[in-house]
């Protein structure tokens, strides 16, 4: 449920602040796939850096990227034995769905700081699925 509260987070985050981040604009539709991810991916990041207590930085690596989320508000505190982010990676899933015109790219939570890691770590691959 959390997973579809945050992909249902993400139309209001829109409203708000696509027009000022320059994702909205037909050049950025032209753009080629896997720069659209990086550019959607470093727009979450500064927006939530900039708005909320978050703390959150997007790691380029070969074939994915890695979406940390230094300072979590839904796991700080709390014990897991398995990632429970599900509310940010539903964002993230919808924030890349919208970002790349439709298409699905996968997002795994690998890290979890309420399972002991340092921070929420979320792989991203560079390429949509299908």
């Amino acid at each position: 449920m959390a997973t579809r509260a945050g992909r249902a987070g993400l139309y209001y985050a829109l409203k708000d602040f696509a027009a000022v981040l320059g994702i909205a604009d037909l050049a950025f539709r032209l753009l080629p796939m896997g720069v659209k991810i990086k550019i959607g991916l470093n727009a979450m990041s500064e927006t939530f850096n900039k708005t909320s207590d978050q703390v959150v930085r997007v790691q380029d690596e070969l074939d994915h990227f890695l979406y940390y989320i230094d300072r979590c508000p839904v796991c700080w505190g709390r014990q897991a034995q398995t990632p429970i982010c599900y509310a940010a990676l539903g964002l993230l899933q919808e924030g890349l769905h919208w970002v790349t015109g439709g298409k699905n790219v996968r997002v795994e939570e690998i890290e979890c700081v309420a399972m002991g890691h340092r921070s929420c770590v979320f792989i991203v691959e560079k390429r949509p699925l299908g």
